[in-house]
């Protein structure tokens, strides 16, 4: 396939669709596991070529191609969710493959899976999932069958457990019923939210519970603009809870705003170090930035404000500080447009 694809290139063929396959090629190709890089020198295929790849499936998928379009979207959406793990360009593509298909309930159902873990934006992907299920129940499409409904009540569930909204997770689960045909995940993955609302709501005197409600009051403040009373409640969650993560960053930023930069680096990096809340790491990040500019690691603080500047997830704000630190700290910086655009 390579071989007749470059020779077409070689012949003056200048067709995006001859990019799609060669970036495929290139792209897979180096990525591969070592066990079959090793056959494929003994065999003599050639070799691949990641960042070229890359390029060349971005060029297809920003559009013009007669045949691949779509397919290279998809590509760069998996390229991203699944082998790069950089949910912020990923979340650009399958906002796109939504956002041109409507009526294909699978992008959707992807675009909240991506938004809900790892991005941890669970309203997103809460609302999300709300618009497939209205779609689904109102019967307006006839691709989003029940089956598309119970998928976006498990995800709707998932995303209301991961906001710290038990009640109506629980509630939503108890709507999937015992499941539908050909999809046992379903089932599977509503229950698992309903054992772990029960077990919450059954042990309110656990300490757990005591430290998650907190957190949940912390996160309703934040959302009404209550930060001075957001972080309140973070740090009586953590005084409560001090092993959560999202606790520990706020007992960190509490640290950070009372001059005690050495400690803030300690949660902020403790908190990196847990791979458990993958969505905390841009806000750890931050933390540790501003305790390493503060101790005066001014070239170590650039470098995670760059980190959180290039990874967000999603998150503009985080976004928008990390570049006014950059712009801070080195002037002279150049920050393109957000990466997910480009690649």
């Amino acid at each position: 396939m390579r071989d007749a694809l470059a020779a077409a290139r070689a012949a003056g063929e200048d067709a995006l669709d001859l990019e799609f396959g060669l970036g495929l090629y290139d792209y897979y190709a180096d990525t591969l596991p070592r066990f079959f890089k090793v056959v494929a020198f003994v065999l003599r295929i050639p070799g691949g070529d990641r960042e070229r790849g890359l390029d060349a499936l971005a060029r297809v998928a920003r559009g013009g191609s007669l045949f691949h379009d779509d397919e290279a979207r998809v590509q760069m959406f998996d390229v991203h969710s699944y082998f790069e793990r950089r949910p912020d360009r990923a979340v650009h593509w399958i906002r796109e493959m939504w956002r041109l298909h409507p009526g294909w309930p699978v992008w959707g159902l992807k675009l909240s899976q991506l938004l809900g873990e790892p991005m941890g934006l669970w309203g997103e992907s809460a609302a999300v999932a709300r618009a497939i299920l209205a779609t689904a129940e109102e019967g307006r499409h006839p691709n989003y069958q029940p089956v598309v409904g119970a998928m976006a009540r498990v995800l709707l569930a998932e995303a209301l457990l991961g906001d710290l909204r038990f009640e109506e997770a629980c509630a939503s689960t108890l709507l999937t019923g015992s499941g539908v045909p050909g999809a046992p995940w379903v089932a599977e993955r509503a229950g698992r939210v309903r054992r772990r609302c029960l077990e919450l709501e059954g042990s309110k005197g656990h300490v757990e519970t005591r430290g998650l409600a907190l957190l949940a009051e912390a996160r309703r403040l934040r959302e009404h603009g209550d930060e001075p009373g957001a972080e309140a409640a973070g740090l009586r969650a953590f005084q409560v809870l001090p092993s959560n993560g999202e606790a520990r960053l706020c007992a960190a930023r509490e640290n950070l705003r009372t001059g005690r930069h050495a400690a803030a680096r300690a949660g902020a990096l403790a908190v990196l170090d847990d791979a458990e809340d993958a969505w905390l790491q841009p806000f750890a990040r931050l933390v540790l930035a501003r305790a390493l500019e503060g101790g005066g690691r001014r070239a170590d603080a650039l470098t995670q404000y760059r980190r959180v500047w290039d990874e967000p997830l999603g998150r503009g704000a985080l976004r928008a500080e990390a570049a006014a630190a950059i712009q801070r700290l080195d002037p002279h910086a150049a920050l393109p447009e957000f990466p997910a655009l480009e690649r």
